[in-house]
């Protein structure tokens, strides 16, 4: 009897132990997926740090529905000639740090910081303002996002980064 109480507690002890490793390992690769996208989306937006403002646009377009439910706010920016071939609005089968893969969407929209969006003249789709009741109150900026996911479960997002660019700091 003894022998059967001893091996009962001995038994609930080793499944408490691998539930712990399970639990675990869960936490670790869940973090890795997370830190190796915000390496991803982090590299996206340097990309784009490194060029002038004219030139932080993407050279395509798309409909996916995944990517369109992620837009940020805002009018897109028109598309334009870049020799980057990461500035397009979706990646697939990127290689991260860990060696998964992973989905890039990048989106760029024209944004206001105080006011409204306008392309009436004298403002126009490629240089648009930013006004309040027909008084210019800001230059409109670009604001660039970068959403991570899951190369295959694309409703699983590891990172999300973005930033603005203005024209008149050049950053």
């Amino acid at each position: 009897m003894e022998l059967m109480i001893a091996m009962t507690v001995l038994n609930v002890g080793i499944l408490a132990v691998f539930a712990g490793f399970s639990s675990a390992y869960t936490s670790l690769n869940r973090a890795s997926g997370t830190s190796s996208g915000a390496a991803l989306a982090q590299s996206q937006i340097e990309r784009f740090r490194a060029v002038r403002f004219s030139a932080v646009c993407l050279s395509n377009t798309t409909t996916d529905s995944t990517r369109t439910a992620g837009a940020p706010e805002g009018t897109a920016v028109a598309t334009c000639t870049t020799t980057d071939p990461a500035l397009v609005t979706l990646r697939t089968g990127v290689t991260g740090p860990d060696n998964r893969l992973f989905r890039v969407d990048t989106y760029v929209v024209w944004a206001c910081p105080v006011g409204t969006l306008s392309t009436s003249s004298p403002y126009t789709t490629a240089a648009p303002g930013c006004i309040t009741e027909s008084i210019q109150q800001s230059a409109a900026t670009k604001r660039v996002r970068v959403i991570v996911r899951d190369n295959t479960t694309v409703t699983r997002v590891y990172a999300t980064m973005e930033s603005t660019f203005d024209a008149r700091t050049g950053v």
